[in-house]
């Protein structure tokens, strides 16, 4: 062994393992560490949210060269024709495919998702509204729109992020330490970039952007409520738990 019993620069394994730089050492975290640390701070609902997505998408990976199957995309015909109801839940996990641009969708809808469904800690079975009117707009969107859109994740993104931006309107936004925006033009800047940058078609974009507003009209007249069941659900000890914790940071 041309380095005998010595490490590099003739250093002898004591010296090594005086010298090894870890991430503890400079008070951080692994990558690992980072998600599991960001896993537990997310709300309920897009904890699991985001676990179904990574799950789905891992096995899309791992089975179909990361390639989305159309098992798993939107295609009416076949929901009522053959009864594959799970595709009317399936196209909503759909970030995009595996990869690095995946974990930045992930991020995003961590961020937005996250923080509206944080906001509503007391009273979270309006947030599971929120989520379940998007759903139904977005199903029923497509096709009176005239639009093809077999998967729905990016709509759904869309939908938090101009509710979230009319929740916080008025903040001023940082954009990658460029730019400030207010938060009700954030919506359609990713609406622009998307279009001009990447050549999406905006009526994608458009119909979470409807579908927040309606939302958000309806909710400010008060026609959106939570029924019985929903708040009986949210009620339970171990659920109002989970949420209290969120409470130091709004109070």
């Amino acid at each position: 062994d041309a380095w005998g019993d010595e490490g590099v620069d003739g250093f002898d394994d004591e010296h090594d393992d005086e010298d090894e730089e870890t991430f503890t050492d400079y008070g951080g975290q692994s990558p690992a560490e980072k998600a599991l640390d960001a896993l537990k701070k997310m709300p309920p609902i897009t904890k699991g949210y985001l676990l179904l997505s990574t799950a789905l998408c891992l096995a899309v990976y791992s089975m179909n060269d990361n390639v989305w199957p159309q098992s798993l995309k939107l295609n009416w015909q076949r929901v009522f024709r053959w009864g594959e109801l799970w595709r009317v839940v399936t196209p909503f996990f759909y970030l995009g495919s595996m990869g690095f641009s995946y974990y930045l969708n992930v991020a995003f809808v961590n961020q937005y998702m996250g923080s509206l469904e944080k906001i509503q800690y007391k009273s979270p079975e309006e947030f599971a509204v929120m989520v379940l009117f998007a759903a139904v707009f977005l199903l029923g969107a497509s096709p009176a729109m005239g639009v093809p859109n077999e998967m729905l994740g990016h709509n759904l993104a869309t939908f938090m992020l101009y509710v979230w931006s009319r929740t916080y309107e008025g903040l001023e936004v940082n954009l990658f330490n460029y730019m400030s925006v207010r938060a009700e033009y954030l919506p359609w800047l990713f609406l622009a970039q998307s279009w001009l940058l990447e050549g999406q078609n905006p009526a994608f974009e458009l119909m979470g952007i409807a579908a927040g507003w309606v939302y958000h009209w309806l909710k400010g007249r008060r026609i959106l409520r939570a029924p019985r069941f929903l708040r009986r659900l949210f009620e339970k000890e171990a659920v109002q738990r989970e949420y209290a914790r969120f409470a130091e940071e709004f109070e």
